[in-house]
């Protein structure tokens, strides 16, 4: 692109003249998005792009060009700065998601390896995830309580529980439970709190179970 002000430049079309200029200038703008991962290779493509037309206007001994090609070279800066800014933001952008992933992943071990079962579910009350040990105390697979519609358990004790977080309020729960998988008679405390969205808004819960029926059999001997 920098030979262009040698092949399409013509000194007497001054029409010719402004299209190139605006096409110079949109290839080198449009770079930044492009090479916006390679800060130095978008300061080389630019200066081999606007240096040879910024000469060639300062050769044309007209004031108008003068001026051209000091707002060519104002624009030049205007576009480093600019490529700086966007891939700086780009950086943090990868950095924050890295860490997101990683917060994740902490996230989901701790959960995974929890001493007591942790389930989400959404503002329908359809079960959105769970850990194995909240499969080991309800008697029933993940495969079944994953998608399972929390209004069709046969128990509804806890469904006031449930819903509780999606009006915004904590939720507790204990005593006895019967299980829908396989019908195991158990004593369960069961806490619930609402999970917000970006918008800070209920979309959904989180519950976490704890078997208690040893320590209410203890108690009652």
């Amino acid at each position: 692109w920098g030979l262009t002000r040698f092949i399409l430049f013509d000194d007497a079309n001054v029409l010719e003249q402004a299209m190139l200029l605006f096409v110079l200038a949109g290839i080198s703008a449009g770079s930044i998005a492009s090479l916006s991962s390679h800060p130095k290779s978008i300061q080389l493509f630019v200066l081999i792009t606007l240096i040879p037309l910024i000469v060639k206007l300062l050769t044309i001994n007209e004031e108008i060009y003068y001026y051209l090609a000091f707002l060519c070279f104002l624009f030049l800066l205007m576009l480093f700065n600019t490529a700086k800014v966007f891939h700086n933001n780009q950086i943090k952008y990868l950095t924050s998601q890295k860490e997101l992933t990683l917060s994740n992943n902490y996230l989901k071990t701790i959960i995974e390896h929890a001493p007591v079962g942790i389930f989400t579910y959404d503002k329908n009350l359809v079960i959105l995830d769970g850990n194995n040990e909240l499969s080991s105390i309800l008697k029933a697979p993940l495969d079944y309580l994953i998608g399972l519609d929390l209004h069709t358990l046969p128990d509804t004790r806890i469904l006031p529980t449930i819903k509780s977080p999606l009006e915004n309020l904590n939720g507790f729960y204990e005593g006895e439970y019967i299980t829908g998988y396989s019908s195991t008679k158990m004593w369960v405390r069961i806490y619930t709190t609402a999970i917000f969205n970006e918008h800070n808004s209920v979309n959904g819960g989180l519950g976490i179970v704890l078997d208690i029926t040893e320590r209410v059999k203890v108690e009652k001997q």
